[in-house]
């Protein structure tokens, strides 16, 4: 239940532009006015598709650590 409300609440456009600023899902819950679990449960569901536009646009996150 928890991932279809997280696919209606945070639009992958959404969560990307999210990403892009902050890896943290609380900063992520806090901006988009959801709860952490909502953030997580959209992570967790994720398609491929979605995850791989994830992917490339947080590339700098993975090139600072």
């Amino acid at each position: 239940m928890h991932q279809l409300a997280a696919r209606a609440l945070i639009s992958p456009a959404a969560l990307a532009s999210e990403l892009e600023w902050s890896p943290d899902p609380r900063v992520i819950a806090w901006d988009l006015q959801v709860t952490g679990d909502l953030v997580d449960a959209r992570l967790s569901s994720l398609d491929p598709a979605e995850h791989a536009q994830l992917w490339a646009r947080t590339a700098h996150h993975r090139d600072e650590a």
